[in-house]
């Protein structure tokens, strides 16, 4: 079943209506439904621009049983059904922009157990495995409703069977995601292998990582595949290229994701004007200060490194002064 937020408005809703109409025969359920439905946007409206004080907002999601045997005008469907596609939209990115936190969460577990075997650790590993199922599972729903709202768009006449196509192309698509093996899901996926970096630069600061695959267990379906997917990690370099110290607030290119410190970067930018060169060794990409933004993880990754650096200097010196005695 695909994942879906209830709202409480849009049951209530249809209880109002059903008392104020009483029962329906299939004539008047059959209807063409358009031009005249401004009432029925303003709950959903009020929804996305907030909520009483002390109620939970929750997202209006789409409902393919709203649309059974119903008539609907073309243009107004294809307006009604795009506006559900931004919803699901908008919750993929609230989930993404959460998505770093269990890295940060996996990090601190390591630290505290000392690299050593936990069940904590196993946890929070599957919960975010299964978050980015949710994010994948949003992103499918939205696809679905984008390609069926450009479909409708183009008809000239009403349409009635918008919910069946709805449920019909969106078992397809999550049928093909939920058979992927685990793999197939999660080696690609750009949030988990920023997570298994994390975690392996905690244990093992100065070595790269190996590939993804290696942290993911082999399933009978991946030997047959005939492309394992070997992604593997590099030891992490937290030096700015520009100062060649430690990051200070760095600042990452969306073009070619290098990193340099914000401080330095501006004084780059403004020696030159306009666009330049990226300052990474071996990037010919012409970049301007307007395609850096502030990478907060990257500076996390940085201010853990270095602690983790003072600790076991510390711990160097406590052994050393222990061989003295």
């Amino acid at each position: 079943m695909a994942p879906r937020i209830s709202s409480r408005r849009s049951r209530r809703a249809a209880s109002e209506e059903e008392d104020t109409e009483g029962p329906a025969d299939s004539s008047q359920r059959s209807r063409i439904v358009g031009q005249d439905e401004e009432e029925d946007e303003r709950p959903r409206q009020k929804s996305k621009r907030g909520v009483d004080a002390g109620e939970e907002e929750e997202a209006p999601m789409f409902d393919p049983t709203t649309f059974t045997d119903v008539a609907l005008d073309p243009v107004f469907a294809a307006k009604k059904i795009k506006s559900f596609g931004d919803d699901y939209s908008t919750l993929a990115k609230r989930i993404t922009e959460n998505i770093s936190m269990f890295g940060g969460v996996a990090v601190a577990l390591e630290e505290a157990h000392e690299g050593e075997e936990n069940d904590s650790s196993n946890l929070v590993e599957q919960a975010m495995r299964e978050l980015l199922d949710v994010q994948q599972e949003l992103e499918i729903q939205r696809v679905v409703l984008r390609d069926l709202a450009e479909f409708v768009s183009r008809r000239d006449t009403e349409i009635t069977d918008v919910g069946e196509r709805f449920e019909k192309a969106l078992k397809k698509t999550l049928n093909k995601y939920r058979t992927k093996t685990s793999r197939q899901k999660y080696a690609e996926s750009e949030a988990y292998i920023q997570y298994r970096q994390d975690v392996w630069e905690v244990l093992h600061a100065k070595e790269a990582m190996p590939p993804v695959t290696s942290f993911i267990e082999k399933e009978n379906e991946d030997e047959d595949s005939g492309s394992d997917i070997e992604i593997g990690g590099t030891s992490q370099n937290f030096t700015c290229q520009l100062t060649l110290q430690p990051f200070v607030r760095p600042m990452t290119s969306r073009v070619c994701k290098h990193s340099f410190s914000c401080e330095a970067l501006q004084n780059y930018f403004s020696q030159i004007g306009g666009k330049a060169d990226c300052p990474a060794a071996g990037c010919n990409k012409k970049l301007a200060l307007a395609d850096f933004a502030y990478n907060e993880d990257l500076e996390r990754r940085v201010k853990a490194a270095a602690r983790r650096e003072r600790q076991r200097m510390e711990d160097e010196e406590e052994n050393g002064d222990e061989e003295v005695v």
